[in-house]
């Protein structure tokens, strides 16, 4: 029987970050308490960053190994032709709000010597005030938004809406957009890493200067037009379609198992526990289920008396 393939986390310090990954999910995370982990890159192929292989198998392989040397076997036929695992796929520990910011359209990108990336959010945990800012209201126009910059009012023009456990939320590139504090984001997103900033709450970074703004370059990226956008939640067996990825969400009470179809999916545990392929997980995990387990792969909920549901977002090609 194939097994799960798991992945070391790497972990990225961030201005606005915590400890929260801990104490929610019992990481052990690096550095002392007075480090602040913003990010946790879980599924990455990047230059700078790279998830390793954790037992099985591959062991100690990259996930960049993967791709360019077993890409069809593990990643299935309709894996694209990518130089690189076209997806990061990252839990975001937001104890204070993210800058303002967009990330540049694919038209765009290369031009400015970014990459293009869209990306979704799936709120895991959220304290009662927590905000998602995002698109732009309806009165604001380019003029009105570009005077928001040089008087520092910026949050005025950006849609807010409060935010829930389970609430999801698409944020195509060119989207104004930013995470209020006082959340945990599962995040999956392009392959990519090029964010423009155009508000950050006058703060510096680790105590010295105040973090760069890209205001020419992100001016260039906004979709003016984008207005109205709202939150949603994903129901068990919808689809939600992205830029060459697509996710759902599985639901499973206690006991309760399901057969996944042959083929390779990301998965990633929001609540409760799960096991599969004689792996056990449980919230803030994520996994990977190869395309060579012809038979699929089956998961079970082993949520004791005290949890009524395990919830998992399940990402796969389109």
């Amino acid at each position: 029987m194939k097994s799960p393939i798991i992945l070391q986390p790497e972990y990225q310090t961030r201005v606005w970050g915590g400890r929260t990954l801990a104490t929610l999910y019992g990481r052990e995370l690096p550095g002392d308490e007075s480090l602040a982990i913003g990010e946790s890159w879980d599924v990455v192929d990047r230059p700078e960053a790279q998830s390793l292989v954790v037992g099985g198998e591959y062991d100690g392989l990259s996930l960049g190994d993967l791709w360019n040397t077993r890409r069809q076997e593990i990643f299935g036929e309709e894996a694209p032709q990518a130089e690189r695992f076209p997806l990061l796929c990252k839990i975001l520990d937001a104890r204070h709000p993210l800058s303002i910011q967009v990330h540049p359209p694919q038209a765009l990108a290369e031009k400015l010597g970014g990459e293009a990336k869209s990306e979704f959010w799936y709120a895991a945990q959220a304290d009662p005030e927590a905000l998602w800012y995002a698109g732009l209201k309806p009165e604001v126009t380019r003029e009105i938004f570009e005077q928001s910059v040089r008087d520092g009012t910026t949050p005025d023009c950006v849609r807010q809406m409060l935010v829930g456990e389970g609430d999801s939320l698409w944020v195509p590139s060119g989207r104004v957009h930013a995470l209020g504090g006082g959340q945990m984001i599962f995040e999956i997103q392009e392959n990519s890493d090029t964010t423009y900033r155009v508000f950050d709450w006058k703060r510096s970074d680790q105590g010295g200067p105040k973090r760069e703004l890209h205001i020419d370059k992100a001016l260039q990226c906004i979709d003016f037009d984008d207005v109205g956008c709202g939150k949603g939640q994903i129901a068990p067996g919808d689809r939600v379609h992205g830029p060459g990825f697509q996710i759902s969400k599985i639901v499973l009470s206690q006991g309760q198992e399901i057969k996944m179809p042959s083929g390779f999916f990301v998965m990633a545990v929001v609540s409760g526990e799960v096991s599969c392929g004689g792996a056990s997980f449980s919230a803030g995990d994520y996994f990977l289920l190869p395309a060579n387990e012809r038979e699929g792969f089956v998961i079970r909920s082993t949520v004791g008396d005290s949890q009524e549901l395990s919830a998992l977002l399940c990402v796969t090609w389109p």
